[in-house]
């Protein structure tokens, strides 16, 4: 019988990671026990023991093996494909984040014996793939650890997704996560801070080195811009493309089966004018009570006109401040121009610094309703005190 080495040469891992990505604190915050279903052998296992198979635990997956869990030569009886082995162990170490099992070679200058005429394809396709010669299937894996001892916020999320580049300041959130996943895989940072950040609806900005600044919707600068002002120039436009009096909200109930309900509110923006949309509501919506809540949430929001402009300021006023002091997130209120809507919020900013000038945009686009949606669909909750 081939005994297990300590030193193991080439190998294949799977990894289950926990906590990976979200720093403890110092916290006991770990992986407490472990209990796998393997099936170990393979076609050749019975011909020579040349594998064995090993479970540790790690930091991260691509760091060094803090302790081995469990460890076991591939071997069976003759005319037995595959041997059941499970495996219950409790970790008594404090950083380990996260399992990794590994099919590993006992000897280095061993070569498979050859079935003549034989093509083999040891894909990972099981319909087509033959064999393993030696292998080690998870038929089921479950870890066990303790709780999250630190709250997992959004705020905690942004700042795993812009580090190490930018630390963060500014506004803070008191929702915990329950669950946080991307339905596409992001293709940049700033794409998935977007994704992150719709659920908040922070204004975000970068004016010093290394600094992300974080505002919260409606606590930015009040400023007056007197459009009488030789200073500053003005457009300003409504529509109501995101306008709508009426919704169809889409959704399965418990068992599945697709439903919809229609919810209707009146508008001022749209008088008599029927406008409707359709929604789809997300999976924990299984209620046609739940769904009209979705739709009543929906047409709330999108109740009156949308608002664009811009505005250019030179130099520094009186009412509205230095122009290049001007950041997102800040509101502004047009005097002199009639019927214009107050307390716009900017939601961007380009300074041009040699010329002390600013240029600011406005758009006013329904936003409560996606960030309830995001937060609802993350599991998203107030943190209780």
């Amino acid at each position: 019988m081939t005994a297990p080495t300590q030193t193991p040469k080439a190998s294949a891992r799977v990894y289950y990671p926990l906590f990976d990505g979200v720093d403890p604190e110092g916290q006991d915050q770990r992986i407490r026990a472990l209990d796998m279903s393997l099936l170990v052998g393979g076609k050749k296992a019975a011909l020579a023991t040349n594998y064995q198979v090993s479970i540790y635990g790690r930091r991260v997956v691509d760091e060094p093996n803090l302790i081995t869990i469990f460890r076991k030569v591939v071997e069976r009886a003759a005319g037995t494909p595959w041997v059941t082995v499970n495996v219950r162990r409790q970790i008594d170490h404090a950083s380990v984040h996260c399992i990794v099992l590994k099919l590993e070679a006992i000897e280095t200058d061993f070569t498979p014996p050859d079935d003549p005429g034989a093509t083999h394809t040891y894909d990972d396709q099981a319909s087509t793939a033959d064999p393993p010669p030696w292998g080690v299937r998870v038929k089921s894996a479950s870890v066990y650890a303790s709780d999250l001892v630190r709250d997992v916020t959004v705020r905690h999320v942004i700042e795993d997704i812009v580090s190490p580049y930018f630390t963060v300041t500014g506004a803070n959130s008191a929702l915990q996560l329950d669950q946080l996943a991307f339905s596409d895989i992001p293709k940049s940072r700033a794409e998935a801070l977007d994704d992150v950040n719709a659920m908040m609806g922070y204004c975000y900005s970068c004016w010093e080195d290394g600094e992300l600044h974080l505002q919260a919707p409606d606590t930015g600068t009040r400023r007056v811009a007197d459009v009488t002002d030789p200073r500053i120039s003005f457009s300003f436009a409504e529509n109501i493309d995101d306008t709508f009096n009426a919704c169809r909200v889409t959704y399965a109930n418990k068992y599945g089966r697709a439903r919809d309900v229609i919810v209707h509110r009146d508008s001022r923006a749209l008088d008599d004018i029927v406008k409707a949309d359709t929604i789809e509501a997300p999976d924990s919506v299984k209620s046609e009570k739940a769904a009209i809540k979705v739709g009543q949430r929906y047409l709330r929001d999108h109740n009156a006109k949308s608002v664009s402009g811009s505005l250019h300021v030179e130099g520094e006023s009186t009412s509205f401040g230095d122009a290049l002091l001007v950041r997102p997130g800040d509101r502004v209120t047009i005097a002199g121009a009639g019927g214009v809507r107050h307390d716009l919020p900017v939601t961007a900013v380009t300074l041009h610094p040699l010329t002390w000038e600013a240029d600011v945009q406005f758009d006013v686009a329904p936003a409560k309703f996606s960030r309830w949606l995001k937060r609802l669909e993350a599991g998203a909750h107030a943190r209780k005190r």
